[in-house]
């Protein structure tokens, strides 16, 4: 199900890029904890590398990216990423606000307002994160949306989020309040510390890594076009597929152009039997030359195609091809009294009789003592009637 396909995400901070991360903030934190007054100013550092790395995770996660982004010291620089501050600030001012109304509206009313803004929150750093725009994901009107496109997706943001919240206060905080000696930084007692640390950091990208994965899960319903999206992967391909078919069949246009019929006609049979599908191959070179000035190289091209469109029984299609072949070109018949005489059925048995009628037509100087000729006399009486 699409809704459960960001759960998968939960292993990319696993990965070795974000795994070597949540290591060295693990140890970091772990020092922090029993380093004394120095080991604040650690804790403070760690702290705001693990915020903003989070939300550079997200961004490459929502964009498609493989694998996880690597830690620079550019990402250190504490003016480099503005989101995390900018989120701790709007939740100051948003406790405090709602403080302030519990006189007016009452306990229950501000813990209701709190609870919705809290289910609101990943929808509001989705719009931010995917905008660029603070202000947009301001707008209650734009974060709701956002909530309501990701669908069932959103409530698997906001259960994974629900599982770590719990899963930090059950096993990280606790253990944080314990008091330990700093100087017993290299014993075994150390261990609990890093332990306890590198689960806060997983549990931390954790949340992150599920939202990144849902924008990027469900980017065509919120309307994102990620960077390294298949569509996009689809349409780099399409795009250099394209360029490389222009320059063939402005070769063998030229080829064409000049007389060299049989050069150009066997510049497409090379080009087929490296192709592994030589029908596909046959559509996109018959659309490009149908509307060539001589049919005479489209006219081939169908009688080609017309055995692979029988035996895949796309009979449709082929009668498709025939019907435009006439009407480019009269004299237009496949290349065997045989096909002829199949597909003059075949158009007979679909109602289309003046198909069938224009195929037979002439039989006999198209294709003179063929076998099949008593079985055309038959059938040309039969639509005859």
């Amino acid at each position: 199900m699409q809704a459960l396909a960001p759960l998968r995400y939960l292993i990319r901070p696993l990965q070795i890029e974000g795994a070597l991360f949540i290591a060295v903030i693990g140890v970091l934190l772990g020092l922090a904890r029993i380093g004394g007054l120095a080991g604040l100013s650690i804790a403070v550092a760690a702290a705001t590398c693990l915020s903003k790395y989070a939300f550079i995770f997200l961004d490459h996660l929502a964009d498609g990216k493989p694998g996880g982004p690597i830690f620079s010291w550019e990402m250190a620089n504490p003016a480099g990423e503005a989101r995390p501050w900018l989120y701790l600030v709007s939740i100051l001012v948003f406790v405090t606000v709602t403080e302030l109304l519990s006189a007016v509206l009452g306990a229950t009313w501000v813990f209701a307002l709190r609870l919705l803004c809290i289910c609101l929150l990943p929808a509001f750093i989705a719009v931010h994160s995917i905008t660029g725009s603070f202000i947009e994901a301001l707008n209650p009107a734009a974060v709701i949306a956002m909530a309501w496109r990701m669908g069932w997706g959103y409530l698997c943001v906001l259960a994974v989020a629900v599982v770590c919240l719990v899963a930090m206060q059950l096993f990280v905080l606790p253990a944080s309040s314990e008091e330990e000696p700093g100087l017993r930084v290299l014993t075994l007692q150390f261990m609990p510390h890093v332990m306890h640390a590198t689960l806060l950091a997983y549990l931390w990208l954790a949340m992150f890594a599920v939202l990144g994965g849902t924008l990027f899960e469900f980017r065509n319903e919120i309307g994102y076009d990620a960077a390294h999206s298949p569509e996009r992967k689809q349409a780099r391909v399409d795009a250099e597929q394209d360029v490389q078919r222009n320059q063939f069949i402005d070769r063998v246009f030229g080829e064409y152009r000049s007389g060299a019929y049989i050069n150009a006609w066997n510049s497409i049979q090379e080009r087929v039997r490296a192709s592994e599908d030589a029908l596909a191959e046959y559509r996109w070179v018959l659309e490009r030359i149908a509307t060539w000035p001589s049919p005479r190289l489209a006219n081939r091209m169908v009688q080609e195609m017309l055995p692979l469109l029988l035996a895949k029984r796309l009979s449709g299609e082929a009668l498709g091809l025939v019907k435009n072949r006439l009407k480019a070109d009269q004299a237009f018949r496949p290349a065997t009294g045989e096909y002829t005489l199949k597909m003059a059925q075949l158009a007979c048995d679909g109602g289309d009789r003046p198909l069938a009628r224009a195929l037979l037509q002439d039989f006999e100087r198209y294709f003179p003592d063929d076998p099949v000729r008593g079985s055309v006399v038959h059938l040309s009486a039969q639509l005859a009637r």
